[in-house]
């Protein structure tokens, strides 16, 4: 049997430190050229395999289901004729990519903590039994990791930790598994990795031991919550963080119960109070220097809620620079436009795009869009850069807003 790992759990739970270290302990995560590089959020690296995440997140397509919905694979997934061709291609790829790895070897995708019935599946046509690790935040951090990265509303944020770590605790309880706390790994990376290590029949030496724990950086860590700050949130947050715990101090500590109780307690929540949501956007940004065109962008979850996104771009000072935020059509409301440089700030004059029709309505900016690239422009401060745009919007866009969209872009071009 191949010593393999299937790593999951919510994002931003530290799932990308846990792996650099348990790389350094031997663990392969593949080719070098088929994994994530690292950004501003994740410097050390992803650690996600592009081929296997892509196949996980195109399923989830097929089912209507984006990377940043709550929502499991519906439980007759089976039946559908596209869930063949995936499970297929998943095979295919494990047998391509990993199972000629000589030594133990791991994937990471915190989107497949929401179909591990997929991927169990996928595991089983190949031979390989993935053990699970699942890893753990206080979901206080979450939030406010959540929020730098994507401008995230903290409910929803909290409703994703809960529906990410129930659905992998409840769909692996027939199978082996270990939990891992992030705070706890940060305190004592030994300590915390020793059971997956152990169930993996990993035998690391001691200068692999020392490499590991010298990969965990500390000081990358924004926030460490006490688990007093779970106070703030519905009681069933607490409970499923105290199993968490309870399982990642103790592997043997019998559970299923208690998860079995919150998993369905959550789902009642999840059915009667679901509603469809945005699409994933980008909030991007173009500008010239040295007669060359240069781009940043950063992506956001359109919750129809005020979010703040935050845009660092490299553009001189004075530069006009030309912002795109929503792919479809839709009004989006901005009550805040500032930039951030050297320590100061200065607002943000914002003017219509060609793609974009701006005006002031209940002492807000609007901006009606409809298609192209250029949606509102923007002029970077007559200082010293780097700057960050901050922006606070909220996206509409529904049949109405889109109808209504139509009719103010007509109206402009006809008096144009």
């Amino acid at each position: 049997m191949h010593q393999n790992l299937a790593i999951v759990g919510m994002r931003r739970s530290g799932t990308s430190s846990i792996c650099l270290a348990l790389n350094r302990l031997g663990v392969s995560f593949g080719a070098s050229t088929q994994l994530h590089h690292g950004d501003e959020f994740n410097a050390g690296g992803y650690w996600e395999h592009k081929s296997l995440i892509g196949i996980h997140r195109t399923f989830r397509m097929s089912l209507n289901l984006t990377s940043v919905d709550c929502d499991p694979i519906p439980p007759d997934w089976r039946q559908l004729p596209s869930s063949e061709i995936f499970l297929a291609r998943g095979a295919r790829c494990l047998e391509e990519q990993f199972l000629k790895i000589s030594g133990p070897w791991a994937w990471k995708d915190p989107d497949a903590s929401l179909a591990l019935p997929f991927v169990y599946e996928i595991a089983k046509r190949v031979g390989v039994l993935p053990h699970l690790l699942i890893c753990v935040r206080n979901p206080v951090d979450v939030v406010q990791s959540e929020k730098r990265r994507r401008g995230s509303p903290e409910l929803e944020t909290i409703g994703a930790w809960l529906a990410h770590t129930l659905n992998a605790l409840h769909d692996s309880r027939n199978f082996p598994r270990t939990v891992i706390s992030f705070s706890s790994f940060l305190e004592d990376p030994c300590r915390a990795l020793s059971p997956t290590v152990a169930a993996i029949e990993l035998d690391p030496s001691e200068e692999e031991w020392e490499n590991s724990v010298a990969s965990v950086r500390r000081d990358l860590v924004h926030s460490n919550s006490s688990d007093d700050a779970l106070d703030a949130y519905p009681a069933l947050v607490h409970r499923v963080y105290s199993l968490c715990l309870l399982a990642a101090s103790d592997p043997h500590a019998v559970i299923e119960d208690e998860i079995e109780a919150c998993y369905r307690e959550f789902e009642s929540y999840r059915q009667m109070f679901w509603r469809p949501a945005l699409e994933e956007a980008t909030v991007g940004a173009m500008w010239e220097r040295r007669q060359e065109s240069q781009y940043a962008q950063v992506p956001y979850r359109p919750s129809q809620t005020w979010q703040t996104v935050y845009l660092e771009m490299g553009a001189l000072p004075c530069s006009p620079v030309q912002l795109y935020l929503y792919p479809l059509p839709a009004n989006v409301w901005i009550r805040k436009a500032v930039w951030h440089f050297g320590g100061a700030e200065a607002e943000a004059q914002l003017e219509a795009g060609r793609s974009g029709n701006l005006r002031q309505q209940l002492g807000l900016a609007c901006v009606s869009i409809l298609h192209g690239p250029d949606h509102v422009l923007v002029r970077t401060p007559s200082a010293k850069g780097p700057f960050t745009l901050e922006l606070e919007l909220l996206v509409e866009s529904n049949n109405l807003v889109i109808g209504e969209t139509y009719k103010v872009l007509s109206d402009l071009c006809r008096k144009s």
